[in-house]
């Protein structure tokens, strides 16, 4: 029986039922099936065993005969694939419609093709806690799962992938939090819509609006233009959100509660209005920016890597720099809110983020991983937390690898023929 991470609103979680049978459009001998999770506990804190079981190996994806590799990445229980055709895989909880397959209905325990009424091509997607956003070749943002806040602003409600109205122009990015959702237009225009409870859609004041009786669970309904700067890049947190901007610059906004804004969360627990990150002068120009639940990087053109916030799991991949702050019930958790460099991954080429855990394609294109790792989820071999980055076993074919994140699950790409850069 597959379990779930549980959902940091509720305590109560329903017994999950036995998955459907395998439906007849499962694509073709692609992946193994899908380890199941186990379930946090009930307080959301993490339980390390004295003497820890060995852990799984990597869920590693059998190599596409293909030049472009496909996209893979996930939710709280939930993943999703991008083939190289464009085609739409997925699998997992489906209790909020979030696999694209229609109403909710049991688990999904392999991979399986979602069927549209028109052929379309994706070619991008990121998840939140239980929904997901895709990019299709056009340029456009789709949209299915969870709607509890707005977040995939009122369309997929048959529980299919539903184009998202009201977004004018081609979106070239996207991001998802736990329950809010960020696109960004052809000319660096950002878009956001779903929860602001936290600011993190910006100014929650003006943009929130209460939502079924609640007032305060301030939501945004509708794509709306976001007053920021144009932007490159986006990397959303749990109820935080980095942007990369068009002039070089790292802004951040929404909750502080561990530094993941880059400044003292004693000083400023949250903010609607954009703060700017500064990185130490050596650091070079920032070119691609990663978020986790309550921690957050970038990689510089000159190499460096650079991170900050959270770090009771290892997030940040060093526990050199950290300070212990009050965190949840006034219990100290290390955390470090100015940008430390993580040395071992000079030159990295893409970082990806879980919920606590982080994957990294180096500089020789090997995997990395390191954080929380309760559910074996940096695939190192057994559940305790890998405080500093380590070598992912049976990392690469050819030496080119490309990763993915679920909140508690991880991926792994074997890239075969001519070489890409992740994005």
């Amino acid at each position: 029986m597959l379990k779930r991470l549980r959902n940091p609103r509720c305590s109560h979680q329903p017994e999950l039922r036995p998955g459907p049978s395998q439906p007849p459009n499962v694509h073709p001998a692609l992946f193994r099936q899908q380890r199941p999770l186990p379930a946090l506990p009930p307080n959301n804190r993490r339980r390390r065993p004295s003497n820890p079981p060995p852990g799984p190996p990597p869920l590693i994806l059998h190599p596409h005969f293909s030049p472009t590799p496909p996209i893979a990445t996930g939710g709280a229980n939930h993943s999703i694939l991008i083939t190289p055709t464009g085609d739409l895989h997925t699998c997992g909880i489906n209790d909020h419609s979030q696999l694209g397959h229609g109403p909710a209905s049991p688990p999904y325990p392999s991979f399986t093709l979602v069927a549209l009424a028109t052929p379309t091509r994706f070619v991008a997607a990121a998840c939140g806690w239980d929904h997901t956003l895709l990019v299709c070749d056009e340029s456009r943002v789709w949209g299915f799962g969870s709607d509890e806040e707005g977040q995939i602003a009122g369309s997929g409600g048959e529980g299919v992938p539903t184009i998202i109205e009201g977004i004018t122009g081609r979106v070239q990015r996207i991001g998802c939090g736990l329950r809010h959702s960020i696109a960004i237009g052809d000319v660096g225009e950002v878009w956001g819509w779903g929860g602001n409870r936290h600011g993190e859609l910006g100014a929650a004041g003006v943009l929130g609006e209460p939502r079924r009786g609640r007032a305060t669970r301030a939501v945004v309904p509708t794509p709306t233009v976001l007053p920021l700067p144009p932007t490159l890049a986006v990397a959303c947190g749990q109820h935080h959100t980095i942007l990369l901007t068009q002039s070089g610059r790292i802004l951040a906004f929404g909750r502080n509660r561990f530094g993941q804004l880059g400044t003292d969360p004693s000083l400023l627990p949250r903010s609607s209005a954009p703060i700017e990150i500064r990185l130490p002068p050596h650091a070079g120009r920032p070119i691609h920016v990663f978020s986790g639940w309550s921690h957050a990087g970038v990689i510089c053109s000159s190499g460096h890597v650079f991170l900050w916030g959270r770090n009771d799991h290892g997030q940040l991949g060093t526990l050199q720099e950290s300070i212990a702050v009050g965190g949840r019930r006034d219990s100290p958790v290390a955390m470090c809110y100015t940008p430390v460099e993580l040395k071992s991954l000079h030159g990295a080429r893409s970082i990806v983020c879980g919920s606590e855990h982080a994957l990294a394609v180096g500089a020789d294109g090997g995997c990395w991983a390191w954080g929380w790792n309760e559910h074996g989820n940096c695939g190192v071999g057994g559940t305790e937390d890998v405080l500093e980055p380590r070598l992912v076993r049976d990392a690469s074919v050819n030496g080119r690898v490309r990763v993915g994140c679920g909140y508690g699950h991880s991926f792994l790409v074997n890239v075969i023929g001519e070489e890409t850069v992740p994005s």
